[in-house]
């Protein structure tokens, strides 16, 4: 189960999933919640009705009752990719602090010393590592980070994400074009900012001559865009794979020990960000 199908980022987790599966003789059955946590809640009381063999799950929900439930209802299950507060089960995550560090690190080394963030809702814990990480990075070079360097996309409907922070990115850029002597952009993920990216190139505003864009995830359509976009990689595929990989391990050798995984951020440097030192 994952938030969206929609989103490029849990299409290429989907397919690490798939591909381990079908080498071990499994068939998977996914569903996405659409970012809704009732449908959450629906879609688990169904799985765990139908007794299926395991879950993948991954979850903006991790409050209690649902943890319970999942515990309760006995079957194998792997969480992935938001962090998982609970000890009791395996996890395949990422480390999005690091990622943010990264980030802010890769921009000063080049020189950029006013940098802008564009965020989506903080109502998950990826979103505020990520951008906690990145504020880590610019207090270690010693830079101040003004409360108004931070643009925070106002999504009416997240059920329609990719679209919805594609243009998320286009209005915080319309934003950002309104203050003077920023030079950079950390964008909360590449749709993100490519919606920025979009939305400058309307205006004439060159990246990364005029402005400089960074993202996170390297989706596929990173490196498709004009210019490709420099990112921090989340390897997708490989938690899927990875999540999957556990389960099934679980399943088939009954163990009850809990693996907990985290996958580490690389920096992909492309054409999107330039050297201003």
């Amino acid at each position: 189960m994952v938030p969206s199908l929609l989103n490029s980022y849990y299409a290429e987790v989907v397919s690490g999933i798939e591909h381990a599966c079908y080498e071990r003789g499994y068939m998977p059955f996914f569903c996405s919640s659409n970012n809704e946590s009732k449908k959450e809640s629906q879609h688990l009381d169904f799985f765990l009705k139908m007794r299926m063999d395991g879950l993948i799950v991954s979850t903006l929900d991790q409050g209690a009752h649902l943890m319970e439930k999942v515990q309760q209802g006995g079957i194998a299950t792997v969480f992935f990719g938001q962090p998982v507060q609970s000890g009791a089960f395996d996890s395949i995550t990422y480390d999005f602090f690091q990622a943010g560090k990264l980030a802010a690190s890769y921009l000063v080394d080049l020189g950029h010393r006013s940098i802008a963030f564009f965020a989506l809702p903080f109502d998950r814990k990826s979103r505020k590592d990520r951008y906690e990480g990145f504020c880590a990075g610019l207090k270690e070079a010693n830079i101040d980070f003004p409360s108004e360097h931070l643009f925070i996309a106002d999504l009416k409907d997240e059920n329609v994400d990719t679209m919805t922070e594609f243009s998320g990115g286009e209005h915080l850029a319309e934003q950002f074009m309104q203050m003077k002597g920023l030079t950079a952009v950390v964008a909360m993920n590449d749709l993100v900012a490519l919606g920025a990216m979009n939305a400058f190139s309307k205006k004439g505003k060159a990246v990364p001559e005029d402005v400089s864009v960074a993202g996170f995830d390297d989706i596929a359509f990173a490196s498709m865009a004009n210019p490709s976009l420099t990112t921090v990689k989340q390897p997708s595929y490989d938690m899927g794979r990875e999540a999957a990989i556990t389960l099934i391990d679980k399943i088939e050798n009954n163990t009850t020990s809990q693996k907990a995984v985290m996958m580490q951020p690389r920096m992909i440097v492309r054409n999107s960000v330039c050297d201003i030192k």
